[in-house]
């Protein structure tokens, strides 16, 4: 009889993702608005159809979200918009001149959607007496191939139009896109550790922080950046992992802190990473149960915006004998 050789089977334990932060921008509306001796004489709502451009995703690296959408931009190209280009086919002015009693702001219509609305308007100086057809949206005042986006003038029913304006006549636009953060609930991630490996836990971006004018697309959007001014802290005990916790997790006591470093942005990566964390062997000992970052130097050290959390077990042990090196955070975006 001959010998039955069966299939060998490996069995490898399934390890969760590393852990990332993640941002998603996504244009909602336009609404546009002629305007004479201060009244609205002809205005139109429309949708913004995929003109999210390439470009902004690279200049997120530089200009985090909010300061892309800075200046409104118009022109006179009719060409259909392509995710492709980089500003308008004619640009004739751009503005960052605000709406008085309309401030800019940015609110949290749903659980880690949050609404940044912009209200711009161009003088009867620079837009009198013109033929408008195409606008978008940029984060530089010099005229060229920095828009984040670029959509036609439509009508309600989403047909392209011209916008004639009289001499005396302005135009308002009031541009609104939501950006999506996360993770707002606990995420299965792993960390890798030299000379120890790969620990599990979990990652939680929170919504609050001691300094309310810096919500989650601010945390977010510095890391793109990858602004230094944010702490690295270390902690002993566990906490609770609420996206909506009013406070957000005070580390106390915490085990040490240090500042973080970025490395460089590689062009068309969409995502910063961190360099690692390195402890010297009389930084942070103790059993370390959680670390996360903080926005702000200084007493809010020991409140956080971001959050990893080992696994019961996978916490570390590091004693005065030697140093720890953790790999840093990275934040992703589309």
């Amino acid at each position: 009889m001959s010998e039955i050789i069966l299939p060998k089977i490996v069995v490898r334990p399934r390890i969760p993702p590393f852990a990332n932060f993640k941002l998603a921008l996504q244009p909602q509306e336009m609404h546009w608005q002629i305007l004479a001796n201060g009244r609205v004489v002809r205005e139109a709502e429309q949708p913004c159809h995929n003109v999210v451009l390439d470009n902004s995703k690279e200049l997120i690296a530089t200009l985090g979200i909010f300061e892309q959408s800075s200046y409104a931009v118009v022109g006179t190209g009719s060409t259909a918009p392509s995710t492709s280009q980089t500003g308008l086919i004619n640009e004739v002015v751009r503005t960052n001149a605000g709406v008085t009693g309309n401030p800019d702001t940015i609110t949290e219509v749903s659980t880690g959607v949050w609404e940044i609305t912009r209200y711009r308007q161009f003088t009867a100086a620079q837009v009198g007496g013109l033929n408008l057809t195409e606008w978008g949206w940029s984060g530089s005042g010099t005229a060229g191939g920095n828009l984040m986006s670029r959509e036609l003038f439509r009508d309600g029913s989403n047909n392209p139009i011209t916008l004639t304006l009289d001499n005396d006549q302005q135009l308002r636009l009031i541009y609104k896109v939501r950006v999506t953060v996360g993770p707002t609930a606990p995420q299965a991630a792993s960390i890798n550790i030299s000379g120890l490996g790969v620990r599990t836990g979990n990652l939680i971006l929170f919504r609050n922080n001691v300094n309310t004018n810096l919500n989650p697309v601010d945390a977010l959007s510095r890391m793109a950046i990858g602004i230094v001014s944010q702490n690295i802290v270390f902690g002993s005990n566990i906490y609770g992992l609420d996206y909506n916790d009013p406070s957000g997790p005070y580390i106390l006591p915490n085990l040490g802190y240090f500042e973080t470093s970025w490395q460089s942005y590689v062009a068309n990566s969409k995502m910063r990473k961190q360099n690692n964390y390195v402890a010297q062997p009389n930084d942070i000992v103790g059993t370390i149960r959680c670390f996360g970052i903080t926005d702000l130097i200084g007493i809010s050290q020991y409140r956080t915006r971001l959050l990893f959390q080992f696994d019961g077990g996978q916490e570390i042990e590091k004693d005065n004998l030697h140093e720890l090196t953790i790999e840093g955070f990275k934040v992703e975006w589309t």
